[in-house]
């Protein structure tokens, strides 16, 4: 699950994950509660990974991220923000690590690299 109120944003990440010899099934959000509407509906196992801009209207973020995990405390998230966030972010929710935020601009080999790692590394 990709949530991004910039619909060339969620069109660059489709993108990248399209192209990066994996087979990775992606939903595409612009509406971060359209968003948690659909992961409230589906089994707790479809989504593996939510990738969330930070900043959104309505239900911003780490509101998301608090909501979806409150479904599925499983789920693997990662963060996208422009903004220098990181600490901020980690401070305010322990269990997220410097390594869950994507800085915008995002650079594709980066993005692939952080999808896999939560996808792919147990260390939790």
């Amino acid at each position: 699950m990709v949530v991004d109120d910039e619909p060339d944003i969620l069109l660059t990440f489709k993108t990248f994950l399209s192209t990066a010899g994996l087979n990775y099934n992606v939903d595409a959000f612009t509406n971060s509660q359209k968003a948690l509407e659909r992961f409230s509906q589906v089994e707790r196992s479809y989504y593996s990974l939510a990738i969330m801009d930070v900043r959104m209207p309505d239900l911003n973020g780490l509101e998301l991220y608090c909501r979806l995990k409150s479904i599925n405390p499983e789920v693997k998230v990662l963060f996208v923000s422009a903004l220098g966030i990181a600490e901020e972010i980690s401070s305010i929710l322990p269990e997220i690590k410097y390594d869950d935020v994507i800085q915008k601009p995002v650079e594709k080999e980066n993005f692939i690299y952080k999808v896999k790692a939560a996808l792919y590394n147990n260390n939790d």
